[in-house]
């Protein structure tokens, strides 16, 4: 079964992380998305650079399927602003989304540094959701994502550093009983998703476990 085969249930699984994202975002004031958040960044930030990912990936899908709807986007300005724009970069994702099981299996969608195809698109964008959740630094946590939207951040991420020639010698495998052979292979690292997860997009260990010393990839963006 190809990945657009599981458009549908893809598609509720964004729905059920971006109202949990939704909710979070809701209660932040102006005040408080001035706060520190990952990687140098503050929560205003990470919600800007998500709203604008969901925009770019609705454009890039009306690009390839020929669909002209007619979009307004305001600047982003304050937390009002910032909850407005969140949900309607949803809706035009999801918008753009429905026409994708109307593409070749083939077609190649740019999205900053990646292409994705049809099938992962969805997937990429649960992984840009959860990450940026977690990177929020709030009282949620990656750990309450859904489990196969844990692994949809890992695959996004492994993708991205395939795509942009950055892929490390190793071999990964999860407490979940996944398995990736990067680059050829290399030094064992096992752990749980969650943790794996937060290696890869800003190099913390956690409790994975390494057979040698391993530099961490480039942060996730």
């Amino acid at each position: 079964m190809t990945r657009i085969a599981q458009f549908y249930s893809d598609i509720s699984r964004l729905g059920r992380e971006t109202d949990m994202l939704d909710a979070v975002v809701l209660a932040l004031s102006d005040e408080l998305l001035q706060r520190p958040a990952a990687n140098d960044q503050t929560q205003f930030d990470i919600l800007v650079k998500l709203i604008n990912k969901g925009y770019g990936l609705a454009d890039a899908i009306n690009a390839e399927t020929g669909h002209t709807p007619n979009y307004e986007r305001d600047e982003i300005v304050s937390s009002d602003q910032v909850i407005h724009a969140y949900r309607e970069a949803h809706q035009q994702f999801t918008a753009a989304a429905a026409l994708l099981p109307t593409l070749p299996e083939n077609t190649l969608i740019p999205h900053g540094a990646v292409n994705l195809r049809p099938g992962d698109v969805v997937p990429h964008r649960i992984a840009e959701t959860v990450l940026a959740h977690e990177d929020l630094l709030s009282a949620w946590s990656i750990e309450e994502a859904d489990p196969d939207s844990v692994l949809d951040a890992i695959e996004a991420m492994l993708r991205r550093l395939q795509q942009i020639d950055k892929m490390p010698e190793m071999t990964i495998e999860t407490e979940e009983g996944d398995r990736w052979v990067l680059a050829g292979g290399g030094p064992r690292v096992f752990g749980d998703r969650e943790d794996l997860a937060l290696w890869l997009s800003r190099g913390e260990t956690g409790k994975l476990e390494f057979e040698k010393p391993l530099t961490a990839p480039p942060v996730w963006a």
